[in-house]
């Protein structure tokens, strides 16, 4: 009875030590999340501001719209999500539902993209205060043991508070999948890297409450087994069972029925140190995953030890890059074949010993990886076969190097994503790209034999490479934007002239500043403010009264209107011009000119009416120069007034209405593209029937006129579409999306998914 006593107090005691915990919890997330919201708005305002595609400020003004809106109700869910996530006995989902999206074998394309976001965010998270955390959940295990209250040790793992964010940002349906990846950015920045006072507090807090001041931590690799033993699931889950009961600290993790983003790593880790076994029937799976493991064959004369094993994979390396293979073995099943084969000659001709069951698995599951990425689409054929060549040095380091598979930063895996990044838009062999990329893969070939620096180096080599392409790049695309943003813009100003001066007479005189001088300032306000600006409208404004006071005085009372403001109008011309870059002294001629055109006119009218000589179009452009400006003389701006019965009021309605209905068709247009099409983001481009599939990246967005600009990895302008053609092209898989994500974590994500199936 006193026992029973005790053991009920102990229980209260530490219940409400874990009220404490949650309460620290609660109070240091949401004040944290309350600071993010707060800031978010300027910083994503700030984004805007320095971006260059309006597609893309408009998505990111609505975002920041929504923060502003929606702070109150993101907080409330967040507090709900998070309780639910940390707390004994939250709701959690039915595991019996074999729809679950935690699911990696019936997860989307977006799911995985917020799949690799979270656990990106995780590992981040771990690397600053990984052993707080480790020494938390032994904290927390050890309430569950001595108070027999129903707690996940791994509650207040980073990966929980992570995913409380996700099932909030889930709450708000109008988000899309780029907007969340923003706003986890935000969090990983203002959360999520900001957690390990939280943790120092929490240990501290459990510390004088009298659980556990000292850490002894214990891992599955230590369990004691005996040499004819075999290691089975049952076996192992039964004796962690036995040393949890005994110490009170578990040891030993087993494979989820149900894998989420949290554990990919975890889980790749149990697989290669033995700790899982797939069921038998998994005839999917390599035969090593379903063979337990016992001490006996680690250490069996029967098998190759695996220092051999590796020296035996660095001589098919050194095959490889010598030529001695015409092609090199690409399957798991002929590198297993050229290694046996290897290990043979060196014992007299005769394979007399097999490799252990841990050593086929590594071989087994980087194969697997590799044969997800040969199946990734967002890869051009060529790098594939570049990342191919690698997969004997990947073998080696997956067998010598527990960390490959547990730390996002480690330098192999760090290789293949920067290569495939280095090769997005590379689709042939004579690239330039191509031949630098081909030369790290071979230096890893010719140095990789156990020490990692070999590719620490690489990873350094490709990281230089990259940036120095970007910066390339990036003056080439900035000069191609310029190009094409000039030439719609001159289009833009060419049509708008037209329009004005449309049945107009101009003076011979004044055409120059028409047709050259007027345009550039225009030009200029179109292309740094928009259409939208009060700074070009003002310039469209005065050069429409400019026209409507040039034109032949009919009356005393049109003579009064001229002679009230043909001056502010000239200085107001001046002045606007002085503006501009142009030559001050070829503005004052100009201004001048005008100036005595007006003064023509008054002058000309005098008294009486009189009828201004029409003016062809011939002596209208003789002054006209196009070589270095936007070449507007060589439009016919207006025409005669032939048709006495022509009504100008008519014709500005049937303007208005055209242009109406041509910004409503454009809008229209870019309203059928995607949320996340966007300048930035690489596609595979339909070329044509019969045409090779063009890799490109989108650069510029004309949304006045929907049309969709792409250049090459060089930055140089190769296609253009109709923003309907392409969405129409993205519906039917014609084109399609080139994925921004992690080669190494996707392939990781699909082997693991074939694991949970």
């Amino acid at each position: 009875m006193s026992n029973k006593i005790d053991s009920q107090q102990t229980a209260v005691e530490h219940a409400k030590v874990l009220e404490k915990v949650f309460q620290l919890v609660n109070d240091q997330l949401i004040g944290q999340l309350t600071s993010l919201l707060e800031a978010a708005p300027d910083r994503i305002n700030s984004m805007a501001d320095k971006c260059g595609s309006h597609a893309e400020q408009e998505r990111l003004f609505a975002l920041y719209r929504f923060i502003k809106t929606e702070n109150i109700n993101i907080q409330r869910e967040f507090f709900v999500a998070l309780n639910n996530k940390i707390r004994p006995n939250a709701a959690a989902p039915d595991s019996s539902d074999s729809s679950t999206d935690d699911e990696l074998s019936l997860v989307s394309q977006d799911e995985m993209e917020e799949m690799v976001a979270l656990t990106t965010m995780h590992a981040h998270a771990m690397n600053l205060y990984g052993e707080q955390v480790d020494h938390l959940e032994a904290r927390l295990e050890y309430i569950e043991i001595a108070s027999s209250l129903s707690l996940d040790k791994e509650c207040l793992n980073p990966i929980r508070l992570a995913e409380a964010f996700q099932e909030t940002l889930k709450a708000f349906t109008t988000l899309d999948l780029q907007d969340k990846i923003e706003l986890y950015k935000l969090f990983e920045n203002e959360v999520m890297l900001k957690l390990g006072n939280m943790y120092s507090a929490i240990n501290e807090l459990l510390i004088l409450a009298g659980i556990m001041p000292t850490i002894m931590l214990k891992t599955s690799r230590q369990i004691e087994i005996d040499d004819d033993e075999e290691i089975t699931i049952k076996q192992v889950r039964t004796k962690a069972a036995d040393d949890h009961n005994e110490t009170g600290v578990g040891n030993i993790k087993t494979f989820p029925a149900q894998p989420t983003p949290q554990n990919l790593r975890q889980i790749a880790s149990q697989v290669m140190s033995g700790e899982y076994v797939a069921p038998q029937h998994a005839v999917n799976l390599p035969a090593s995953f379903r063979k337990p493991v016992c001490k006996k064959e680690l250490n069996g004369d029967k098998f190759y030890d695996r220092k051999e094993v590796v020296k035996a994979l660095s001589r098919l390396q050194n095959k490889i890059i010598n030529g001695e293979y015409e092609q090199q073995p690409a399957s798991t099943e002929q590198i297993k074949r050229e290694l046996y084969t290897d290990m043979g000659e060196q014992e007299g001709g005769v394979a007399t010993r097999q490799v252990n069951v841990l050593d086929e698995r590594s071989i087994d599951f980087v194969g697997m990886m590799f044969d997800a990425i040969t199946e990734d689409e967002t890869i051009s054929v060529v790098i594939k076969n570049l990342l191919l060549r690698l997969q004997i040095p990947v073998i080696k380091v997956a067998m010598s190097d527990s960390h490959l598979f547990e730390k996002d930063n480690h330098p192999t895996r760090v290789v293949l994503d920067l290569i495939t990044e280095g090769g997005k838009g590379v689709t042939e062999e004579h690239d330039r790209m191509f031949g630098k990329l081909e030369n790290v893969v071979d230096n890893i070939l010719k140095e990789y034999d156990v020490d990692i620096e070999t590719f620490t180096r690489a990873a350094n080599y490709l990281r230089d490479l990259i940036d120095e392409e970007t910066r390339a790049t990036a003056q080439a695309e900035q000069q191609a934007q310029r190009q094409i943003i000039y030439h719609n813009a001159r289009e833009v100003i060419v049509d708008e002239v037209r329009h004005i001066t449309a049945r107009k007479k101009v003076p011979s005189n004044v055409v120059p500043l028409v047709t050259r001088n007027w345009p550039s300032l225009m030009i200029n306000r179109y292309v740094k403010h928009g259409k939208e600006s009060w700074q070009w409208l003002e310039s469209v404004m005065l050069m429409k009264l400019m026209i409507k006071c040039l034109q032949p005085i009919q009356s005393s009372q049109q003579w009064q209107t001229v002679w009230r403001n043909h001056l502010a109008l000239v200085e107001a011309v001046h002045d606007e011009l002085s503006t501009t870059k142009q030559k001050r002294n070829l503005i004052e001629e100009q201004t001048e000119k005008l100036k005595d055109a007006f003064i023509d006119l008054l002058d000309a009218y005098g008294y009486k009416l009189v009828e201004e000589a029409r003016v062809t179009s011939a002596t209208m452009f003789e002054d006209a120069d196009s070589d270095k400006d936007i070449d507007i003389a060589a439009t016919r701006l207006h025409q005669a007034a032939n048709d006495p019965m022509h009504n100008e009021e008519d014709d500005r309605e049937l303007r208005k209405t055209h242009i109406a209905e041509v910004a409503e068709l454009a809008k229209a247009k870019i309203n059928r593209l995607p949320s996340n099409v966007h300048p930035g983001v690489w596609f595979e481009l339909y070329n044509g029937e019969d045409r090779i599939v063009r890799r490109l990246k989108l650069s510029v967005v004309l949304t006045e006129v929907a049309k969709l600009v792409f250049v090459d990895r060089k930055g140089v302008k190769v296609m253009e579409k109709d923003a309907a053609d392409f969405a129409a092209e993205l519906e039917a898989n014609k084109s399609r999306f080139i994925a921004d994500h992690s080669t190494f974590e996707h392939a990781l994500g699909k082997v693991i998914g074939a694991l949970a199936a």
